[in-house]
């Protein structure tokens, strides 16, 4: 079964732009500026929000944690406290429970009394297995016996009503309707979708043939990229991807650890100035040439965005895709060496605050800075 409850902000994180002309303003892989070094294999680190793993020398974003469940460094999880600490100050990252390296900070604890039984409940579980490939059973069977006992058995007592009520309609709406107690042990929550964003919110064409891939440039110029469009369509009552008043667009491929992002810009004023809406395709690096996927789920193998741009960030989300690409061509060497074709036609693109496919109105588990763009 799919896990569209639990949506992967990994590749949105990783985003960056670069101006034609200008420079890069991003590139780093979601660190948040910290490059310190990253050495020793699946090792993990907290930074910020995200819990990240050392990977091949990078740091990479590994799990999104919060206030209620921040991150573990030692576990690399997003894990409660254990019941009785109330001292901690949020200083000590490497607690483990146990207080094995606590070197101090948690000068008020009177709670940690060496207990070394996992907290990890049924949404941690959930959170777990949603870092798992679909067909990866034994990542998990591993999650599942990470958890908690009462965990384990809320777990369980959610996947026995779930396979009986909603075998033909394995979404969040048909769990939290027929397995509301169940559901809500497992942290499942369905919102409905807004009326004023309609769902499909819109069609996009696709059409990409790069043949120059980006590594490591902090400038553009039109060698580099394509001027025309990659995408093409409509959204909500009124949007165009290819908006009035440009004269133009360019789009170009930039390969990134282990992920090409690939930008569409539209312009105006002989290119100098830049205007919206943006599109940001998103895709695996080792995609094979054929039909993949793409959504907001682990499984999919890449992602596809309408956005607003705020200089060279993403100011706001209209709308994602959900649906087949097919790849022709994927050699993602670098400069001129490179080419990468991908076509898809009518492909359906949702608001996040109404996915029916994900669970309705999902724009409040995006992540802290994420907003969805107005209705247009």
């Amino acid at each position: 079964m799919k896990k569209f409850w639990m949506i992967s902000m990994l590749l949105i994180a990783a985003l960056f732009v670069v101006s034609c002309g200008g420079e890069d303003e991003g590139g780093d892989g979601g660190n948040g500026g910290n490059n310190s070094a990253c050495t020793e294999q699946g090792a993990f680190r907290c930074n910020g929000d995200f819990s990240q793993k050392c990977d091949q020398e990078e740091w990479k974003n590994f799990e999104q944690c919060s206030t209620e469940k921040p991150c573990n460094a030692t576990t690399g999880k997003c894990e409660a406290k254990a019941e009785g600490d109330t001292g901690d100050t949020g200083t000590d990252t490497t607690d483990t429970g146990s207080d094995t390296t606590d070197t101090g900070a948690d000068t008020t604890d009177t709670g940690d009394t060496g207990d070394t039984t996992t907290s990890a409940g049924c949404e941690d579980i959930f959170m777990c297995m949603n870092n798992c490939g679909e067909s990866d059973q034994a990542c998990a069977q591993a999650c599942f016996d990470a958890g908690s006992a009462t965990g384990q058995e809320d777990y369980y007592a959610w996947q026995q009503c779930f396979s009986a009520a909603c075998q033909n309609d394995p979404s969040v709406q048909c769990s939290v309707e027929n397995c509301p107690t169940e559901s809500a042990k497992c942290g499942l929550s369905y919102e409905e979708g807004n009326a004023a964003y309609p769902a499909p919110y819109g069609h996009l064409d696709i059409n990409v043939n790069s043949t120059y891939i980006l590594t490591n440039e902090t400038s553009l110029d039109q060698s580099m990229v394509n001027m025309t469009y990659f995408a093409t369509g409509t959204f909500g009552t009124n949007g165009n991807v290819q908006p009035m008043g440009a004269q133009g667009a360019y789009y170009y491929a930039a390969l990134q650890d282990d992920v090409v992002q690939i930008f569409q810009t539209p312009f105006a004023n002989n290119g100098q100035t830049a205007l919206n809406p943006a599109v940001v395709l998103v895709i695996n690096a080792n995609a094979a040439p054929g039909n993949i996927s793409v959504g907001l789920t682990q499984d999919d193998a890449a992602q596809l965005f309408v956005v607003d741009l705020n200089g060279n960030s993403v100011g706001c989300y209209h709308a994602f895709a959900v649906g087949t690409l097919t790849v022709n061509t994927m050699n993602v060497a670098a400069g001129s060496a490179g080419n990468i074709a991908i076509v898809g036609s009518q492909i359906e693109i949702y608001s996040t605050e109404n996915a029916p496919m994900y669970g309705g109105n999902i724009t409040s588990q995006m992540g802290a800075g994420f907003s969805a763009c107005p209705a247009q």
